[in-house]
């Protein structure tokens, strides 16, 4: 997914663009912020004596530290989740279409 002044392609991929409208990318929001709510409280911790944290999110008042090395796949998929839901509350703040790229076969 990506929206209108995101992601640039590279020649030769074989992408399929669907356009989303408005309440699709409210049902897209939906499902990645339940799928954030499902997942935080499996984020891997960051240990005691200090760790690299690669990005911090702001969810709901609180803030949730992440390591994004390979070995914390919980994270990483929050993180994740977290950018897609920031790119459908762009689009529909600021009115611009939220797109939804299928590879071709």
């Amino acid at each position: 997914m990506y929206h209108s002044t995101g992601v640039e392609r590279q020649r030769g991929d074989s992408f399929k663009d669907k356009k989303l409208n408005d309440n699709q990318t409210k049902q897209v929001l939906d499902i990645f912020e339940r799928e954030l709510e499902k997942n935080l409280p499996n984020i891997e911790p960051i240990p005691e004596a200090g760790g690299p944290v690669n990005e911090v999110i702001q969810w709901k008042g609180r803030e949730y530290p992440l390591c994004l090395s390979l070995t914390r796949p919980i994270s990483r998929q929050v993180a994740d989740f977290y950018k897609i839901i920031s790119i459908c509350k762009e689009c529909l703040s600021e009115n611009k279409p939220m797109y939804l790229s299928i590879e071709n076969e």
